[in-house]
């Protein structure tokens, strides 16, 4: 059995806990663990969840979740907020500095 689920960027990073109605109409709360981080089309299993196993009606394989991640289109942040962001997430290295006699021109992405 598997489901679908959109969670935000903040549950992507900080955990989530939803309830999951169940077709036999029990509800599951689904839990991430503390520290654990969700990305994007990643897939979680909870054991006995699932559909029941052909020949043995009382065992149940897993429930998967897919899950999907939505990312702001725009956000805007202070440069206070940008650099509490830079010293908890990980990120790539520094580029070297550049010299603005090596730049021939600067672009903006939009």
């Amino acid at each position: 059995l598997i489901m679908k689920k959109e969670i935000s960027l903040l549950e992507a990073l900080t955990g989530l806990s939803f309830l999951v109605p169940h077709l036999d109409e029990h509800k599951v709360l689904v839990q991430s663990q503390p520290g654990s981080v969700i990305t994007h089309e990643s897939i979680k299993q909870i054991e006995g969840e699932g559909m029941p196993i052909f020949g043995n009606t009382f065992m149940k394989g897993c429930l998967f979740i897919q899950f999907d991640v939505k990312m702001p289109e725009q956000l805007t942040l202070t440069d206070a907020q940008r650099a509490v962001l830079r010293g908890v997430l990980p990120g790539p290295e520094e580029a070297a500095p550049v010299e603005p006699d090596e730049l021939t021109e600067v672009k903006e992405m939009t």
